[in-house]
């Protein structure tokens, strides 16, 4: 790709809503997906005492992600492109540029940010209300870790989509896999993920869609990475649960999106 490619991002998208159910417990372009993988996700059984603490929603914790270089002057800098792809990256390298602030509760992922002016340039902002975190800052240039349980409310196959992303998503579901029992907070991982989408000009690459076989009342750990190198940025997240239509009906559901029954409280990504 070229300097002048990656300069160019795009500028116009749909964002799909989604639902499904989520808990922490301890201390805690314009495309379809474009691969397609299947596996299994070990779970956690939490104790009794341990289930008195559950409330809804992701932790999210926010870290820096830098240009390589800016001239206040012009006010435009040579974003990174590379680092954010790496494995290193991902396995927790994306703390070593440090943490500025942290959220909890959250029960919606989707946002998207258009800023106007040079796509080279640093541009401040907040993210959206169901983010819950009023502070400003470089929504061009950032990372996030959003960490949970994912708890089926009926046995079978789930089928997880990362819908769009720019500019990079992975999913990771399964202890060890998103992180150990109860261990939300640790930074460092495995590196290991179901799915991994970085945004290209000609669409999104790698595989963002993933199917995996759950126990009903089991809680499966999942994390959330997300990167936005520059200018862009946007998450949209779904997910399918089994044998959907002998569940109450399909009314409530907007056209397109395949929905699971769900009891309160409910979760959109």
């Amino acid at each position: 790709m070229t300097f002048e490619n990656q300069k160019r991002k795009q500028s116009s998208f749909s964002l799909l809503a989604t639902q499904f159910y989520l808990i922490f417990l301890c201390l805690l372009n314009r495309v379809n997906a474009i691969g397609l993988s299947n596996d299994t996700a070990a779970g956690c059984l939490p104790s009794i005492n341990v289930l008195a603490t559950k409330y809804p929603g992701f932790n999210i914790e926010f870290y820096h992600y830098n240009f390589l270089s800016y001239n206040d002057t012009i006010d435009e800098g040579m974003p990174d492109f590379n680092t954010y792809q790496s494995d290193a990256y991902v396995a927790g390298g994306y703390a070593d540029q440090g943490s500025f602030g942290s959220t909890s509760g959250v029960t919606n992922l989707t946002y998207s940010y258009f800023p106007s002016g040079d796509l080279y340039a640093i541009h401040y902002g907040n993210l959206p209300s169901n983010y819950d975190y009023d502070e400003t800052f470089t929504l061009t240039n950032f990372t996030y870790v959003a960490t949970g349980y994912f708890v089926p409310p009926s046995s079978g196959t789930y089928t997880f989509y990362l819908k769009y992303i720019d500019d990079l998503g992975v999913l990771s579901i399964g202890a060890n896999s998103a992180f150990k029992c109860c261990l939300a907070d640790s930074s460092g991982t495995d590196g290991t993920y179901q799915i991994r989408s970085i945004w290209t000009s000609e669409g999104p690459s790698g595989t963002n869609q993933i199917a995996i076989d759950m126990t009903e009342g089991v809680y499966y750990p999942i994390r959330v990475l997300h990167t936005n190198r520059q200018a862009l940025g946007a998450v949209v997240m779904r997910q399918v649960e089994p044998l959907l239509l002998t569940h109450h009906g399909l009314a409530h559901i907007p056209p397109l999106l395949v929905l699971p029954y769900i009891p309160l409280p409910e979760v959109t990504i």
